[in-house]
C-alpha cells in the first residue's frame, strides 16, 4: 500500500506560504495530490519523479480535475533538477520525500528508496541544495518528514537531516508543525514490536517550514498576491 498525500495540509500550505499564481517546485513528485490541489488554488505546479509510470497516472488525473495550464509534471532524476528545470524561479517549494527504506519505489539505482543511507543521506542533500538554489529570495519552502529506523531497528533521524541539509542549502528552519495521521490499525500492529523491544508505533509526522530570506517579505510577496486576484 504506497501512501497518499495529505490534501488538507496541501491546501493549508498552499494557503499559507505560496503566493497565489506561484509557482510551486516539488523534487520529489510521486503522486497527483500536490499538483492538482495547487492547480485548483490557482497555483503553478512543477514536479519531478523518476517513475515514467507514476507521472503518466498523475496527466491522467489532472486531465479529468484540473483547469488550464495543468500542473507540470517531468520525468526524471531530481539530482540533476538544474539540468530539467534550468531559469525556474519557483515561489514555493512543497515536498514530501521518499523515506528513505520505509517503502520500495522500483529498481532504478537512481531510486532514493535503493540506496544504501549514505548513499540515500549523499544524495538528497543534493537534491534539497539544488531545489533551493531554484528558489526565489524572500520565498517559503515546505518538507513534510517522518523518521525510519535502520535495519538494527533504530532510528536515523531523517527530520534531523532534513533540517541539516536546508539549512546548509542556505535557507532557515522557521516553523516546524506536527501532522497526525490515521491511527487505524496502529493500535493493533503496536503490540508485537513493543513486547518485544519496546518500540513505539509512530501516528505522526514532521511539517518543517523554512525561509529563503526575510520572513516578512515572503509573508508580503502572498499578501499581495491575493490582492492582485481580487
Amino acid at each position: 500500500m504506497v501512501s497518499v498525500f495529505d490534501a488538507v495540509l496541501t491546501e493549508l500550505i498552499y494557503r499559507w506560504y505560496c503566493p497565489k499564481g506561484g509557482i510551486t517546485l516539488d523534487p520529489f513528485a510521486g503522486g497527483s495530490v500536490r499538483g492538482i490541489v495547487g492547480n485548483l488554488l490557482g497555483r503553478q505546479y512543477v514536479g519531478v519523479d523518476l517513475s515514467k509510470r507514476q507521472v503518466r497516472e498523475n496527466r491522467r488525473q489532472a486531465k479529468i480535475v484540473c483547469g488550464e495550464p495543468r500542473p507540470k509534471w517531468i520525468v526524471g532524476d531530481s539530482a540533476q533538477l538544474l539540468q530539467l528545470v534550468p531559469g525556474l524561479q519557483a515561489d514555493a517549494i512543497l515536498s514530501c520525500p521518499p523515506y528513505w527504506n520505509l517503502e520500495r519505489y522500483g529498481n532504478d539505482p537512481r531510486d532514493l528508496s535503493t540506496m544504501s543511507w549514505i548513499e540515500f543521506l549523499h544524495t538528497y542533500r543534493e537534491i534539497c541544495r539544488q531545489a533551493v538554489m531554484l528558489l526565489k529570495p524572500d520565498r517559503f519552502a515546505c518538507l513534510v518528514v517522518g523518521d525510519v529506523r535502520d535495519s538494527r531497528g533504530i532510528y536515523v533521524n531523517l527530520p534531523a537531516q532534513t533540517i541539516a541539509a536546508f539549512q546548509d542549502a542556505g535557507v532557515r528552519l522557521y516553523n516546524e508543525g506536527v501532522l497526525l495521521t490515521c491511527v487505524g490499525s496502529a493500535a493493533i500492529r503496536a503490540r508485537r514490536p513493543f513486547a518485544s523491544s519496546r518500540k513505539l508505533a509512530k501516528v505522526h509526522q514532521n511539517v518543517l517550514i523554512f525561509v529563503k530570506g526575510d520572513p516578512k517579505r515572503a509573508t508580503r510577496a502572498i499578501e499581495e498576491s491575493e490582492l492582485r486576484v481580487i
